[in-house]
């Protein structure tokens, strides 16, 4: 933690500075080219001498002309744009754009005026969010339209995002940049802004379940589901009554016949209710593969599932083991879209006490779950309730040729995801978490009625 800290700060001192590596590189450069072309301007009793000096010395005299005018275009700029802000005449919005990309790419649209773009040059970006995170510089995508000396800068910047959380912004850095981007300066803009990237779905199998919920009789179901009595709930006996269901302790005490209220089968139903638990059973402290990649996959698992039970004409109630933030939306989707993004792995609400024996339709439990817990509910709620399996491992699993294709011909730089797959490879806690899954796994395939989430990732 303290290593990423002071990593951090000196990261934001280096932002500061106005001199990028392309100016240093070029100045190194173009010193050790003139040191080298005079000394072979200086060679004695040669007719070519004075032509080279005088062509390197138009060389350098171009170079340095270049060079000041994109220095001078950028400082101007950059002190009247610090002007403009500080007396309050400068507009920066920033606002999340919904879609449904993947889930690592998040569209952020920028509103500048007045942008003050330096002559030739580039306004760049990066965020600083989260107090020690911060973003790559990006380069806004404007439209193809846009005026050539418009002084407003409206645009997109496609952010790589690859965990399924919130994110806080806290400041929002503007770079001045000259044509050669020799000259980077920097102007903060303090931000309050909150995005969060939310889970897509995935291919899998689809996801049946029964309602065992009514609350409105509008939906008749095919399946007759149990509707238990109130242990409590007596009437008076009557002639068409079962004599088997006297209560004959009562009778012993008052001399009165009374009946308990029956179990019936109800024909109809309305709501389900899926429970999903994020509760992680293992003592071991959570690395950055089960709190990334794993949290990630399961995140979309739980969103597919909700989705695709939300298209079987009934009603799906979302219950988290854990509260979420507040969205201004009266989308329900929506809604469950946002708690699910904001959940996370705990450690303080176990399988059995989130689920609600008498409403659950449908339990999701990842590989983390404890199979103990697994066992009693299954056994208890016997085949009235669908248990889904995420096991988390399968996000692990790649298309060889798919990644031996895309390093070929893309050739890109090893990434996180790449730096997580190895590090899931060698953990020591990859077999206990594979054996997790197989114990889970078992117990699951007792009930017909509960099967393990299939994707198709690879």
């Amino acid at each position: 933690m303290m290593y990423k800290k002071w990593k951090f700060r000196l990261s934001r001192i280096g932002f500061y500075f106005p001199f990028t590596s392309y100016f240093l590189l070029f100045a190194l450069v173009s010193l050790l080219g003139y040191s080298w072309l005079n000394s072979r301007a200086q060679i004695k009793d040669s007719s070519f001498s004075a032509i080279l000096e005088l062509l390197v010395s138009a060389a350098l005299w171009f170079s340095l002309i270049i060079v000041c005018l994109g220095f001078v275009s950028t400082f101007f700029n950059w002190i009247l744009f610090k002007i403009k802000l500080k007396n309050g005449k400068v507009h920066f919005k920033m606002e999340t754009q919904t879609s449904d990309d993947r889930t690592d790419r998040r569209k952020i649209k920028i509103e500048l005026r007045p942008s003050l773009k330096p002559f030739l040059g580039f306004i760049r970006l990066r965020m600083i969010y989260d107090k020690t995170h911060f973003s790559k510089k990006y380069s806004l995508l404007v439209p193809s339209d846009k005026k050539l000396f418009d002084r407003n800068l409206n645009g997109i910047f496609l952010w790589d995002l690859f965990e399924i959380r919130e994110y806080s912004i806290e400041t929002s850095l503007i770079y001045f940049e000259d044509l050669f981007q020799f000259f980077s300066f920097v102007v903060p803009i303090s931000t309050s802004e909150r995005i969060y990237t939310p889970p897509d779905k995935i291919n899998s199998k689809e996801v049946h379940a029964n309602p065992r919920k009514t609350e409105e009789t509008s939906v008749r179901i095919d399946e007759l589901k149990r509707v238990e009595g109130e242990l409590l709930h007596y009437k008076d006996f009557e002639s068409n009554d079962d004599v088997r269901r006297i209560v004959w302790k009562i009778y012993a005490k008052n001399k009165e016949l009374v009946v308990r209220v029956p179990e019936v089968l109800d024909p109809y139903a309305s709501h389900i209710y899926l429970f999903c638990s994020f509760y992680n059973s293992f003592s071991f402290p959570e690395t950055e593969v089960i709190n990334v990649p794993f949290l990630n996959f399961y995140k979309r698992a739980a969103w597919t599932v909700f989705d695709s039970l939300s298209k079987k004409g009934f009603e799906v109630r979302f219950i988290p083991d854990q509260s979420a933030g507040q969205l201004n939306s009266n989308d329900n989707k929506e809604l469950v879209r946002y708690t699910i993004t904001l959940s996370n792995w705990q450690r303080e609400m176990s399988l059995k006490e989130q689920v609600n024996r008498r409403t659950a339709s449908v339990v999701l439990i990842s590989s983390l779950s404890d199979p103990n817990e697994l066992k009693e509910l299954v056994e208890e709620m016997g085949s009235e309730v669908t248990f889904l399996l995420v096991k988390l491992s399968e996000c692990m699993h790649e298309n060889k040729i798919r990644e031996w294709v895309k390093w070929i011909f893309v050739q890109e730089n090893e990434t996180d995801k790449g730096l997580l797959k190895a590090a899931w490879n060698l953990s020591p806690l990859r077999l206990k978490i594979l054996q997790n899954e197989k114990e889970l796994e078992k117990i699951i395939k007792e009930q017909d009625r509960s099967i393990v989430f299939q994707s198709n990732l690879s």
